[in-house]
């Protein structure tokens, strides 16, 4: 156990101080894995509803912070593209499967938008999840500023592309998201309530 940067030994304080914020992050992680998954705890008629209210929005700002989160270390750090790329395609795929069963897993206002179009959702819903995923990204930007500093983030093509390389770029992926959750989520032949296909 060294500090990062150069080669002195740790003290048994460094260590004790990163032991306690993985206890902190662990206890955090199970207040809101109670908070969100009351029925598991024998929460039944009596129990709070106002918690159950509002266990899916607190999913989706959980689960839209980790996606952001990452997709900004990611961009700020000196990984391999293909490694980002891959950090953050898992992680959206671990935080759908995490939160899909509390919220729908939605994690992004063009996601929520398409299932109102589709009458999957309410469009109260809608409005109150795209805002608490804009606050989540919100949330998360915030914590890759403290963590990287003042570090510039270039948002916008590089080389030779330009912004309606980009747009065409974002309206392809963000339509091939959209239309493969309402396949797989949304849909009730490809995803029956006898034999759901666990998306």
């Amino acid at each position: 156990f060294v500090h990062s940067g150069d080669s002195s030994p740790a003290s048994f304080g460094d260590f004790l101080l990163l032991a306690t914020k993985e206890i902190v992050g662990g206890a955090i992680a199970a207040a809101l894995f109670w908070l969100t998954h009351r029925s598991e705890y024998g929460a039944g008629e009596n129990s709070n509803k106002i918690l159950e209210q509002i266990a899916p929005y607190i999913a989706e700002f959980l689960g839209t912070f980790v996606l952001v989160f990452t997709v900004g270390c990611v961009v700020l750090s000196p990984a391999p593209a293909a490694f980002g790329a891959t950090a953050i395609a898992c992680v959206l795929m671990v935080m759908i499967y995490a939160t899909a069963a509390v919220s729908g897993g939605n994690l992004n206002p063009a996601v929520s938008i398409s299932l109102g179009l589709n009458g999957k959702m309410e469009w109260l819903q809608v409005l109150l999840y795209c805002l608490v995923q804009i606050a989540g990204g919100c949330a998360a930007g915030g914590c890759v500023r403290l963590l990287f500093g003042n570090k510039p983030i270039e948002v916008g093509p590089g080389g030779d592309y330009t912004i309606w390389h980009a747009l065409l770029a974002e309206f392809i992926f963000t339509f091939m998201l959209c239309f493969v959750v309402n396949s797989c989520a949304a849909s009730k032949r490809n995803n029956p309530p006898n034999d759901p296909n666990q998306f």
